[in-house]
């Protein structure tokens, strides 16, 4: 083995897979030409490390809130409201009120076109 493809802690080499627009990869042109060495990054393990817990750190929250969320419909719906309108609600007052009111226009216009 060269040293181009072994790891050393803390840093190692990460070869980078170049592509042109229609997915050919020119990896295999580069190990030929032995220009490998210019074309790889250099990485410390700790901070490759770093950005994998903290990315599994946030989906793990994700995942959280979303049971939160679901427990919160769950218990909407057991006093007897109806979660299809309340998801509708929220997603109503996420947007700008400006985009609500043209939006709600354009439906009122579109209903009276088809006589509801």
């Amino acid at each position: 083995m060269d040293d181009k493809s072994t790891c050393s802690f803390p840093k190692m080499t990460i070869p980078v897979t170049f592509c042109d627009n229609k997915g050919k990869n020119f990896m295999n042109e580069l190990i030929e030409d032995g220009d490998m060495a210019d074309k790889t990054y250099r990485v410390t393990s700790s901070e490759l490390k770093s950005f994998v817990e903290r990315f599994e750190t946030l989906d793990h929250q994700k995942k959280e809130i979303q049971e939160l969320q679901r427990d919160i419909m769950s218990e909407a719906s057991t006093r007897g409201y109806d979660t299809r309108i309340l998801r509708k609600i929220i997603a109503i007052r996420k947007k700008d009120p400006q985009v609500v009111s043209e939006e709600d226009a354009v439906l009122e216009l579109y209903k009276e076109a088809l006589g509801m």
